[in-house]
């Protein structure tokens, strides 16, 4: 796609005024050549207009202009009511350029700032960069660790949508393409008074994904036929093929529900979302009951900025199938526990997530873990067996096993229960699983 084509999308949907202070004075001399760079608008950021707006200066074509845009967005122009969006510390310590894909490596600073001041660094550094024909994709690293990955010119947010009636910025989920977790995609509509803001973004949804690395959610030929709001809760109702062409497997039958919870969700008053199928209920997505409300689930929207996270997968029980499903989520980590800790004592807390129910019995705690040379011993309450030693506590002790050896942390489990043995040297679950 040419970068024509880019400027034509970002112009469209970020209504960008692309009227520029002229800073270079020797526009005659031919060996001069446009570079745009864009800075903090400080009029429009204190009072809720354009955050950003760039502006042209006149290089020598003989420099490298990377290096030249790099140099002017630390610094803010001499003239005009601007300021560099590099704040509080944040400084560039190094970049490379391969093939159109941008690395910079910004100092630990960046990582300290607020979600708007991170979100203005990155229009600046990706609009003033991929204007540069060489450049087509920012990634963003702090001290050589990625936080941002391929940002793109076509989808950076530059104006504040909240004092626009007419304009509204809205976030969409979509699934990664391995059905892991969702990854979050920002766009800017032009909405009448004539829907509501939630039937739009489930038209959106089912228009899919405008990113790279990620992939649609909803399932093929998918019709909205209605949204009602009431009491904080969000009622969708969708064309049979919803159902009748749903995904074959656990894992994109959650992704496609929670691209829609989670999107709906993070609307103002929307606290739950339902599901109707042609007017009525509809239990019948498989591996998913779409019955109930649903609130949303955090836990699978990947961000690559947060350091303090474990991406981990748990086990859950699918009805009374006897089977686990696997579920991919991210959890918080306590620094003072051990990776497996960690994952046992989340397992532990809950009751039903993702849709699906939690194997363990609610009372169990967690008396002891250790992990010896690959082999991880928990020690559980009593509470593990309250229903017995049968098919529902080796399920439980399998389901807590399996989400553990899946981390990397321990090649074999051994559960005790209140220090006596219950299930030793687990290392196989596969025929306990619905994918």
């Amino acid at each position: 796609m040419s970068k024509r084509f880019f400027a034509a999308i970002l112009a469209l949907s970020v209504v960008l005024s692309l009227s520029a202070c002229s800073v270079g004075k020797d526009e005659e001399n031919e060996h001069k050549e446009k570079l745009t760079v864009y800075y903090v608008n400080k009029a429009g950021y204190e009072n809720g207009g354009n955050y950003i707006e760039p502006v042209e200066y006149n290089i020598d074509e003989r420099d490298d202009l990377v290096h030249k845009a790099l140099d002017y967005l630390g610094t803010a122009p001499a003239e005009g009511d601007f300021a560099t969006s590099l704040v509080k510390g944040t400084r560039i310590y190094s970049y490379s350029l391969e093939g159109g894909e941008m690395e910079i490596d910004l100092s630990p600073a960046y990582l300290l700032l607020n979600e708007l001041e991170k979100s203005i660094v990155k229009c600046c550094l990706t609009l003033t960069l991929c204007g540069i024909d060489e450049v087509d994709t920012v990634s963003i690293y702090v001290d050589g660790r990625l936080v941002e990955e391929k940002l793109d010119a076509r989808f950076m947010i530059i104006k504040d949508t909240d004092t626009n009636e007419y304009e509204k910025r809205i976030t969409l989920y979509f699934p990664e393409n391995n059905y892991y977790y969702l990854q979050t995609e920002y766009r800017v509509l032009t909405v009448g008074q004539d829907k509501l803001l939630a039937e739009y973004v489930v038209d959106e949804l089912i228009k899919s994904t405008q990113t790279e690395g990620i992939t649609g959610s909803m399932p093929e030929g998918t019709k909205l036929l209605s949204v009602e709001q009431k009491n904080g809760i969000c009622t969708v109702d969708l064309s049979r093929e919803f159902v009748d062409n749903r995904p074959l497997t656990a894992s994109r039958q959650r992704m496609t529900v929670y691209s829609i919870v989670n999107s709906l969700v993070n609307l103002e008053n929307i606290e739950k979302v339902s599901f109707l199928v042609e007017g009525a209920r509809s239990e019948g997505y498989e591996y998913i009951d779409i019955s109930g409300n649903f609130t949303e689930f955090e836990d699978i929207i990947y961000d690559p900025q947060e350091a303090s996270k474990i991406f981990a997968t748990i086990y859950l029980g699918l009805g009374d199938t006897g089977k686990m499903v696997r579920t991919p989520v991210i959890i918080d980590r306590e620094s003072e526990m051990t990776v497996e800790e960690n994952i046992v004592q989340y397992i532990l807390t809950l009751a039903q997530v993702g849709g699906y129910e939690s194997l363990i019995p609610s009372l169990v705690t967690l008396n002891s873990i250790e992990n010896v040379n690959g082999v991880c011993t928990i020690d559980l309450s009593g509470a593990l067996l309250a229903g017995g030693t049968g098919k529902n506590a080796t399920l439980a002790a399998c389901a807590i096993a399996a989400s553990v050896i899946d981390s990397g942390a321990a090649a074999s489990v051994t559960v005790n229960v209140d220090g006596k043995r219950f299930m030793e040297n687990i290392t196989q679950y596969t025929d306990l699983i619905i994918e």
